[in-house]
């Protein structure tokens, strides 16, 4: 599912998070439209609070080789087609943490 990261609460709150009515930690992926129109991928771990908003977010910095990205894929985008399954993601660069209530 493609989830807009200049959209990603209003659209998770319509999603699921507003109906859980509990905190919560979850994945995603989401998506970032570049001003080249080149679309940016992230895995993310967010936090959502007992009223759905989400309140905290981590993009995965470490991203797992052939299955998150190809090595050398953005220099021989070839590689690419050769390896249709492989994802694109882009790599996090924050290491603050996720509060979730008081806990961070």
């Amino acid at each position: 599912m493609d989830i807009p990261e200049d959209d990603y609460d209003s659209f998770l709150q319509r999603l699921f998070t507003r109906r859980l009515k509990i905190p919560s930690i979850f994945g995603a992926i989401l998506n970032r439209r570049e001003t080249t129109g080149r679309f940016r991928a992230y895995s993310a771990a967010l936090a959502a609070g007992a009223d759905g908003r989400v309140v905290g977010r981590y993009d995965k910095q470490y991203l797992l080789a052939f299955g998150e990205y190809l090595p050398f894929g953005e220099t021989f985008p070839i590689l690419y087609r050769w390896s249709p399954n492989s994802g694109r993601l882009t790599p996090g660069t924050s290491v603050a943490p996720v509060p979730l209530n008081v806990i961070r």
